[in-house]
C-alpha cells in the first residue's frame, strides 16, 4: 500500500493505492476517500477558504490521474453525501472512466477547475465538526445492537417511506426515509447533535 497525501477537502486528506504484489507490483485499486468521487470531485469549502482548497484538490486530482487507466477507483462517498454536488449512485469506477467521463477532470487548468469547485455552493452538513472528531479519535468500534421498547418517547425518528409516514404516524415523529439517498445526512439536519432518537420502523429489518 502506498499513501497519496492529496489535500483539498480537508488539509489532511489521503488517498491510498493499493498493490496486490502476488501478482504484480503495478497498482491495483485507489481508495480516493473524499477527493476523486465518480462523476464528480470533492468541495473544498469545508476545512479551509473554497478558493485555496481548490488550488490544492486541483494538484491532487492531477496525481491521481498519474495511475494507470485501469486502476479502480473507490470513493468516500456515492449520491446523497453533502461532499460532493452531482457525484454517482455507483460504487466504485476506474481512473480511465473518470479521466473520460469526469466533468471536473475536463477543465483547461487549475484556474478553470478552481473557478468552478469554489463556486459550489452546497449546505455545510451539520454533523461535520462530529466527524471530524470521530475522524481524529481512536478507531470507532461497532454500534451495539438496537433494543426494541415498548414506550415511544421522543425524539422520534420515522424511518418508514413516506407514503407510509402520511397515512398514519405518531404524534411528534419526524420522518427520514431510510430507502432514500444521504439518510445519515439528512437525519443530522433535524436531530441535535447529542440526541439519541428512537427509531420507528416498518420492520425489525
Amino acid at each position: 500500500m502506498r499513501v497519496l497525501h492529496t489535500p483539498g477537502h480537508r488539509p489532511e486528506h489521503c488517498c491510498f493505492v493499493v498493490a496486490d504484489r502476488s501478482r504484480s507490483d503495478e497498482p491495483w485499486l485507489v481508495l480516493t476517500g473524499d477527493s476523486l468521487f465518480v462523476g464528480d470531485a470533492a468541495r473544498p469549502d469545508l476545512a479551509v477558504e473554497a478558493v485555496n482548497g481548490a488550488r490544492e484538490l486541483f494538484a491532487s486530482l492531477q496525481r491521481l490521474l498519474e495511475l494507470p487507466d485501469g486502476v479502480e477507483v473507490f470513493p468516500g462517498h456515492v449520491a446523497g453525501s453533502l461532499c460532493g454536488a452531482s457525484m454517482s449512485s455507483k460504487a466504485s469506477t476506474t481512473i480511465g472512466f473518470e479521466r473520460r467521463f469526469n466533468p471536473m477532470l475536463a477543465s483547461s487548468g487549475e484556474h478553470e477547475f478552481v473557478s468552478a469547485s469554489a463556486l459550489t455552493r452546497s449546505p455545510r452538513p451539520p454533523n461535520l465538526d462530529r466527524i471530524v472528531e470521530l475522524n481524529r479519535g481512536r478507531l470507532v468500534a461497532a454500534p451495539t445492537p438496537l433494543e426494541e421498547r415498548d414506550e415511544l418517547e421522543p425524539p422520534i425518528l420515522d424511518i418508514r417511506p413516506a407514503e407510509v409516514f402520511g397515512a398514519g404516524h405518531t404524534a411528534g415523529a419526524i420522518n427520514v426515509p431510510l430507502e432514500r439517498r444521504g439518510f445519515a445526512t439528512r437525519a443530522a439536519f433535524v436531530l441535535l447533535p447529542d440526541e439519541s432518537p428512537l427509531i420507528y420502523a416498518a420492520t425489525r429489518e
